[in-house]
């Protein structure tokens, strides 16, 4: 389970607020979001992962909102925002989309280690005092 579960939460709203908003932008106004991104040959294919994103983002918002980001959700948005920030780096890289997507590419993978990760490891001193509780319950209970 995440570190801090409302910081999961509160993050996972987040990139779905993003997912949503960017998703729909090229299904309200594509000549704005070509001008930012740059000209597209296929407006439908643009339309329907704009769709896809939006929906994607609809959920992953309702389920931070009522706190029922699973693992399984967890892996998934993780996944999610990892697959796009890769297409985005290896479209610009290759020169078949405009650099402004890079910028996406950070903002996809900011909430990946926050979403997937295990809480980090209690300082040393923490998990020395907590052994010796145990330890010490145990010699209590066995005597």
């Amino acid at each position: 389970m995440p570190a801090h579960p409302r910081w999961s939460n509160r993050l996972a709203f987040a990139q779905g607020v993003f997912y949503v908003l960017t998703g729909l932008w090229p299904l309200f106004h594509l000549p704005s979001f070509e001008r930012v991104t740059g000209p597209k040959t296929d407006d439908w294919l643009v339309q329907t992962v704009g769709a896809l994103l939006a929906t994607f983002g609809a959920v992953l918002t309702l389920a931070a909102a009522r706190q029922r980001l699973t693992p399984e959700w967890r892996v998934l948005a993780a996944g999610f925002a990892l697959a796009l920030a890769a297409i985005d780096i290896v479209f610009v890289s290759r020169d078949v989309i405009s650099p402004i997507y890079l910028a996406d590419a950070v903002v996809d993978d900011l909430p990946r280690p926050r979403l997937v990760g295990h809480p980090p490891p209690p300082p040393l001193r923490a998990r020395l005092t907590a052994n010796y509780q145990n330890f010490a319950s145990t010699l209590l209970l066995c005597s």
